[in-house]
C-alpha cells in the first residue's frame, strides 16, 4: 500500500521544489494553497451541465493552475526544471476575454453575481442562444455536456466564485512579490484569469436569456 502522509510535515513545515522548508503559513505556502483552492473550484463548475466551449476552457484552466502552483513552489531565483506559466498563456486568456466581452452589453455599473433567475426554459434558451453565436448545426451532438436539468444559475455564481478566489490568489502573490521573487508572467495570468471568469461568467447569463441586475446605487 502505497501511505499519502509523510509525517515530515508533522512539525508545520513543509518544502519547496528544490528542497527548502517553509512553515506552512509561509506566504508562498499561503499562495500556493489560494490556487489549490481555486482549482479545487473549476472542478466544482466542471460537475455542472454547461455548454462545450466554457468545458474545453475550464480542462485547460484546471492544467494551467497545476502549472501555477508547481511555477509557485519553485521560486524564480533558484534552478529548478519546472513548468511555468508565460506570456503565451496570458496572451490565450486576453484573447478570449475580448471574444467575449464583444458578444456582452457594456456595463459602467456594478452587477450583482447571478443574473435575473425568472427566466422559463432555460435549457432550450441556452440551445436557442449558442446556436446563434456558435453555428451549433456544425457541431456533433455528443459534444455537449447537456441534460434536461442543466442548472445555468449554478454554473454562473459559480464562475463569480472562481473570480473571487482568483483575486484572493493574486492579493497573496502581490504580498510575496514584496518578499520573494516570483514569476511575473504568472502575477499577470492570475489577474486576467479572474477579469476572465468575470466575462465567463457574465456570457453564461447571456446564454441563458437571463438579464442582468444592475446596482443603481445607494438609496435608489
Amino acid at each position: 500500500m502505497v501511505k499519502i502522509y509523510t509525517r515530515t510535515g508533522d512539525s508545520g513545515t513543509t518544502s519547496l521544489f528544490g528542497g527548502k522548508r517553509v512553515d506552512k503559513d509561509d506566504l508562498r505556502v499561503e499562495a500556493i494553497g489560494t490556487i489549490d483552492e481555486l482549482n479545487a473550484n473549476v472542478g466544482l463548475v466542471l460537475t455542472e451541465p454547461m455548454v462545450p466551449e466554457l468545458h474545453r476552457s475550464l480542462k485547460r484552466i484546471e492544467q494551467e493552475l497545476i502549472i501555477a502552483g508547481s511555477d509557485l513552489a519553485s521560486p524564480a531565483n533558484i534552478k529548478v526544471k519546472t513548468k511555468r506559466l508565460t506570456k503565451r498563456h496570458v496572451g490565450r486568456l486576453e484573447k478570449e476575454i475580448d471574444d467575449l466581452m464583444d458578444k456582452l452589453p457594456q456595463r459602467k455599473n456594478f452587477i450583482t453575481p447571478t443574473g435575473d433567475q425568472r427566466v422559463k426554459s432555460k435549457a432550450e434558451a441556452i440551445m436557442r442562444n449558442y446556436s446563434v453565436h456558435h453555428a451549433l448545426s456544425s457541431i456533433p451532438s455528443n459534444e455537449f455536456i447537456w441534460n434536461s436539468t442543466l442548472n445555468t444559475y449554478q454554473v454562473s455564481a459559480q464562475l463569480n466564485v472562481c473570480r473571487t478566489i482568483a483575486r484572493r490568489a493574486e492579493r497573496k502573490m502581490i504580498s510575496l512579490s514584496k518578499q520573494d521573487d516570483i514569476n511575473n508572467n504568472l502575477l499577470v495570468y492570475i489577474n486576467r484569469l479572474s477579469d476572465w471568469f468575470y466575462a465567463m461568467f457574465r456570457y453564461t447569463n447571456l446564454l441563458a436569456d437571463m438579464s442582468e441586475i444592475v446596482w443603481k446605487g445607494r438609496g435608489r
